[in-house]
């Protein structure tokens, strides 16, 4: 499969070398690796799930070594993109375990709500609960002041929300929680709120590859997320779903045979931030 995708870049040194603007060059690389895994994945054609997900593990792995090199190649990678792209990469690995589920209650949940919903119910609710209080508008007043905080738009599209026998489960995934992460932190607080509101039974999980994190993250647990990390993500996600994606992973993925010297020494110079990012079996904390 890899071979098929640096087929797709043959040329790329002439692209990264045309005068065209750097964001024009980066979406011609994203559409050639698109095009590539979309013609991949639908050669994979097989009802044993197990082999399927060995197969999208290989294929996503592949598209994600694409990605990194031929992009960078266009357009050198900074700090942030290639942090947000990562996380996005490693999202999608893990998303195989729901797309291959041997679970059979463990479905993708269609359902969509938007945070302001929640917060028109909850005031509904009280109207009907307390209408015929003597000073009700009052009260309405007194509640809607104290919620203001909530008055906000949060995007409640960002975390995957599947089922799993009846119960949804509302899913964050995160390559790491690094120390810019407190506004990230706010909307998952906002956003688990909302879900539980809306359905007590809700479970909240956070996903993080990284083992080592920050306060954030932890803060996180007192207001009713679960939180896994490291090596146990992939094992928690395993029970979700029936589909353990740790052996997988363990046999395909090595960056650092795969990725060329000159991108691994663009990682390497900047070791202290970006050095975990291709530890996707996390082999080390």
């Amino acid at each position: 499969m890899l071979a098929r995708f640096k087929g797709a870049f043959d040329g790329i040194e002439k692209l990264a070398g045309a005068g065209d603007a750097r964001d024009s060059k980066s979406k011609m690389v994203n559409a050639r690796a698109a095009k590539v895994f979309s013609d991949l994945k639908s050669e994979i054609v097989t009802d044993d799930p197990d082999f399927k997900a060995r197969l999208m593990v290989i294929l996503v792995y592949c598209y994600a070594v694409a990605i990194l090199e031929y992009r960078h190649r266009v357009w050198p990678y900074n700090l942030m993109d290639l942090s947000r792209r990562i996380g996005e990469l490693w999202e999608g690995m893990c998303l195989i375990a729901w797309t291959c589920a041997k679970h059979p209650g463990c479905a993708k949940s269609e359902e969509v709500f938007q945070f302001a919903d929640v917060q028109q119910k909850f005031l509904s609710d009280l109207w009907d609960l307390i209408w015929d209080h003597p000073n009700v508008e009052r009260v309405i007043d007194m509640v809607e002041d104290h919620i203001k905080p909530l008055n906000k738009t949060v995007n409640m599209a960002s975390d995957k929300v599947f089922t799993r026998d009846g119960i949804v489960h509302v899913i964050d995934f995160k390559f790491s929680f690094n120390s810019n992460e407190k506004g990230n932190r706010d909307r998952l607080s906002l956003v688990g709120w909302a879900h539980k509101k809306r359905d007590p039974r809700t479970e909240l999980l956070i996903a993080v590859c990284r083992q080592e994190n920050n306060q954030y993250l932890e803060t996180l647990r007192d207001e009713g997320w679960q939180i896994v990390t490291g090596r146990a993500t992939y094992e928690k996600i395993g029970e979700l779903t029936g589909t353990y994606l740790q052996p997988y992973l363990d046999e395909v993925v090595d960056f650092r045979s795969d990725l060329s010297d000159e991108f691994l020494a663009y990682i390497d110079s900047h070791a202290d931030r970006m050095g975990c990012f291709l530890d996707w079996q996390v082999v080390r904390a």
